[in-house]
């Protein structure tokens, strides 16, 4: 596992309450590797619970066209991933942590990727864990700020805050 990751790409297509749960990870990851550069990918749906949160320098928001015949909804995304895959392969990330639990796309986007080092969940019965260098069993037992804590484990036991915290975009804290 890498020991000071310079630039990590945090992957969390999913849904808004999700999102805001990863914030603890985010900033153990940054407290650990102050030094570091994290970008975050996410989907339009979710972006907004990133845009005001301190410890990322970028925010790249992956737009799934839905809209008309299927076939060609399904064509324009798939060409919309090719171009972003070669615009952050160019990126070269020492690490990408997936924070998907059940997602077949995003460990393999991942991996065509080729950074450094690749950490994600291993659910029951599925092929996508495959793809990483570190796999990290989900447990629907426990709550997901933990199960998120956990992908980044292997690179730093030193995780000091749990705490959940979000900002609006006046940068107006508040408690969670």
């Amino acid at each position: 596992s890498p020991k000071n990751p310079k630039k990590i790409l945090l992957i969390r297509l999913g849904n808004m309450g999700d999102a805001i749960l990863t914030i603890p990870t985010m900033r153990e990851l940054k407290r650990n590797f102050p030094k570091s550069k994290i970008t975050v990918l996410t989907s339009t749906k979710t972006a907004g619970i990133y845009e005001s949160v301190p410890y990322l320098e970028r925010l790249i928001t992956l737009k799934f066209n839905k809209e008309g015949n299927k076939l060609i909804c399904a064509t324009k995304n798939f060409w919309n991933l090719l171009i972003l895959k070669s615009q952050l392969k160019k990126e070269k990330f020492d690490l990408v942590i997936d924070f998907e639990t059940y997602s077949k796309l995003t460990p393999l986007f991942s991996h065509l990727l080729k950074p450094k080092f690749m950490v994600g969940f291993c659910s029951k019965g599925e092929w996508r864990s495959k793809l990483y260098d570190e796999i990290i069993n989900y447990d629907h037992n426990r709550h997901e700020v933990e199960c998120f804590l956990d992908l980044i484990r292997p690179i730093t036991k030193n995780i000091k805050n749990k705490e959940l915290e979000y900002w609006t975009k006046k940068d107006r804290f508040i408690d969670g």
